[in-house]
């Protein structure tokens, strides 16, 4: 079949012009093609996880030992930390101390480098430092075993996807990995001691303002929203005159500190809002004089009503709303 069409610079005369037929590929090889996409999604490593309270857990196998060592996934922390009876247990190689900071205070934790991490059945990391500190605090508090705590110096060399509605854990190679969920990945900053985190939009209890905030992404923390004592003053959250009740808190390290609790008119980010949310006001004089790059921490508590992508080597965050 053939199509005509007029070309000016030839008066009336007409040009055939051949009509395109569409090419139909072979199914191999549209078979093949979809392989290839689907295998470049294919995640490096799967494995479960599970929960305590609101925190999430996996099994991380270290160097050669074949018992996996129970492990606190926390986006708020920088360094991956290993328990100081454990590392004793497991003999790991001791190599000087580093000075870390907590949510109470800064402590020297002795460290250990060249150790090697399984994730899965197959995803190794290898020349793996880590930081040795008494965690036998946090394992009373949740009532479990807490051998360890990933951190996102190693959180960031991948691609990783917490479902909470499968409960699994799945790690993708950060140079092939495309994003195919519903939202646009929110920007991240790189705050102090290597942690990460965005802006959310918060009205202060009994205002009508809203205000945007730089959360720390913080995982280890079980509370829904926590702010630290300079933006408490710089955006006045705390209302003058009014009796907020104590509540007591610690970290890593197990210095307690005093702090106090109250409510936001509402919270966004990621297409969710929460209206009179519970908060904390970091308010102790050992948290006052702590310095941060953020405002506050988003805690498990909300980060629990997503399936959360952090694409963390591209600078990204997914936040898919759970159903």
């Amino acid at each position: 079949m053939l199509r005509t069409q007029r070309h000016p610079a030839e008066g009336n005369r007409i040009a055939p012009i051949p009509y395109l037929h569409p090419v139909r590929l072979p199914s191999f090889i549209i078979t093949s093609l979809l392989f290839l996409v689907a295998g470049a999604q294919a995640p490096l490593a799967e494995l479960p996880m599970t929960m305590r309270g609101k925190l999430l857990f996996i099994d991380v196998y270290l160097n050669d030992d074949p018992t996996p060592l129970h492990v606190l996934f926390d986006s708020g922390a920088g360094v991956t930390v290993v328990d100081s009876k454990v590392a004793r247990e497991r003999g790991l190689v001791l190599s000087g101390a580093l000075s870390i900071g907590t949510s109470g205070k800064r402590v020297q934790a002795d460290r250990s480098p060249g150790n090697t991490i399984r994730l899965g059945e197959r995803y190794m990391l290898d020349s793996v430092e880590l930081y040795l500190m008494d965690l036998a605090h946090l394992s009373a508090h949740y009532k479990t075993p807490i051998d360890a705590i990933l951190g996102t110096d190693l959180l960031s060399r991948a691609v990783v996807c917490t479902d909470l509605d499968a409960m699994r854990m799945r790690i993708h190679d950060p140079k092939t990995y495309v994003h195919t969920g519903s939202t646009t990945g929110l920007a991240v900053t790189e705050l102090d001691s290597g942690t990460y985190g965005f802006p959310i939009q918060v009205v202060p209890d009994g205002r009508k303002d809203t205000i945007e905030v730089l959360v720390k992404l913080d995982t280890g923390a079980d509370n829904d929203l926590t702010f630290y004592n300079h933006a408490v003053v710089a955006h006045g959250l705390m209302r003058a005159g009014k009796r907020y009740r104590g509540v007591r808190g610690f970290g890593a390290e197990p210095t307690i500190t005093h702090n106090r609790k109250g409510k936001l008119s509402s919270a966004s980010v990621g297409g969710r809002t929460w209206r009179k949310l519970p908060v904390v006001y970091q308010v102790d004089p050992v948290n006052a004089l702590s310095k941060h790059a953020c405002d506050g921490l988003i805690g498990q508590q909300l980060l629990n009503d997503f399936t959360i992508t952090y694409d963390l080597p591209a600078g990204k965050v997914y936040l898919e709303p759970r159903k």
